[in-house]
């Protein structure tokens, strides 16, 4: 038996991942307690998500678990053993707003949850691959601090800095106002790196920017866009914090997270970071997420402007950024999050288009998610066949012009 041990197994990823590798033939492990509903109300609940998980999914096996209840966890894992191929962790308190407001809980979440985790994984199954859905929130307020222009709708990092096309790993994580919410996670995060290195384990951190899809409980505190389209369409009040307005979402769907998941399963390595998300023709300011809004529903949101900024939030600029995986580009820059939205009006469903946009590591390390570094588009063919040709072949049915771009590595 091939076990795929999924935390979260009931949220956005979570679900998406659990479809995903049950798809490739795991029994599939799921470790949910609906805590969303905890942090943030029942109309964020994800029993849904997991009702269907087990009613669709012939080899889903649901635990109502807490990650932070070390005893349970390393029994469960104990009791699989090394049929345990994969742990892909998920599970997360994930708003800034919220973590200020409960500390212990936030971090006992975020950092004590993954240590458990990884922990578990050491003992009864070290050779599993462990994938961690990370935060570009790692980064604190740092890509504020970059050379920003101020635009109509949006702020954009100058087009002659080396980073217009995207933040890389090596940007610093110190010295910057992260948030209690981003402290935590990046202690998490910290924790897989160390023990690819330490334990030579095989881990990965998926450093991601807003992640949206059809699985997504939005509400005010975390689900952007979802949450934005659900304003818009029931006529509820919205809230946009800070900075004109103009602050940038970079935005992937879960459907192509995960499928950077799987690539990284297939040729995993110790201790790896990827930024990844939307890139800059899948992210948007939230007035143009505003205006796209209203133009697909046809109804005005209900909108107020606070001046002040939530705590470590960024400002401009893709912090998801530059490519070992690679992008696809619709033509314009609001098409990928406008599909989504698009299909948000009718009950949150998926997207005909999706972006992916996988970041590079750095020059000096030349390493990818496959075997070689990606180059030009003969060389993402070459990496990544069967990702390119899935996206392509979704891409081709839109009827629109696509190509994959990629940038050096």
């Amino acid at each position: 038996m091939s076990v795929a041990l999924v935390s979260g197994s009931a949220g956005l990823i979570g679900s998406e991942t659990s479809k995903r590798f049950h798809a490739e033939g795991f029994d599939i492990i799921g470790i949910d307690n609906d805590m969303r509903s905890r942090f943030f109300g029942p109309e964020a609940s994800t029993a849904m998500a997991r009702m269907q998980l087990q009613k669709s999914l012939k080899m889903y096996r649901h635990e109502d678990m807490d990650i932070c209840d070390n005893g349970r966890i390393d029994s469960l894992f104990g009791a699989l053993g090394r049929d345990i191929k994969v742990v892909i962790h998920t599970a997360a308190q994930p708003s800034h707003d919220w973590a200020a407001r409960n500390p212990h809980m936030d971090f006992h979440v975020n950092a004590l949850g993954t240590l458990n985790l990884l922990e578990a994984t050491r003992r009864h199954c070290p050779e599993a691959i462990f994938i961690f859905t990370s935060t570009n929130k790692v980064y604190g307020d740092t890509p504020n601090h970059l050379p920003l222009v101020e635009l109509e709708t949006s702020y954009e990092i100058d087009p002659s800095h080396p980073y217009h096309s995207g933040i890389d790993e090596m940007m610093s994580i110190d010295q910057s106002k992260h948030s209690l919410f981003g402290v935590s996670k990046l202690a998490g995060d910290l924790l897989v790196q160390e023990y690819g290195r330490y334990f030579e384990m095989k881990t990965v951190c998926f450093r991601g920017g807003c992640l949206t899809g059809p699985a997504h409980a939005g509400t005010e505190l975390h689900g952007f866009l979802a949450y934005l389209m659900k304003c818009t369409a029931k006529g509820l009040p919205y809230r946009v914090f800070g900075y004109k307005g103009k602050q940038v979402r970079d935005n992937i769907h879960s459907h192509d997270l995960v499928n950077a998941f799987w690539e990284f399963f297939k040729a995993p390595r110790s201790a790896e970071v990827y930024n990844i998300g939307g890139g800059r023709h899948s992210y948007c300011s939230m007035l143009q997420a505003i205006d796209a809004c209203e133009r697909i529903s046809g109804r005005k949101l209900n909108w107020s402007y606070v001046e002040d900024n939530r705590l470590g939030d960024h400002v401009g600029g893709s912090v998801v950024s530059r490519s070992s995986g690679g992008i696809i580009r619709n033509g314009t820059t609001s098409t990928i999050f406008t599909g989504s939205l698009m299909k948000f009006t009718m009950l949150f469903g998926r997207p005909s288009n999706r972006s992916c946009y996988a970041s590079p590591v750095s020059p000096s390390r030349r390493r990818g998610l496959a075997a070689k570094s990606v180059l030009y588009d003969a060389r993402m063919l070459e990496a990544f066949p069967d990702f390119v040709a899935a996206i392509q072949r979704r891409c081709i049915t839109s009827g629109q012009t696509q190509r994959v771009v990629l940038s050096n590595v």
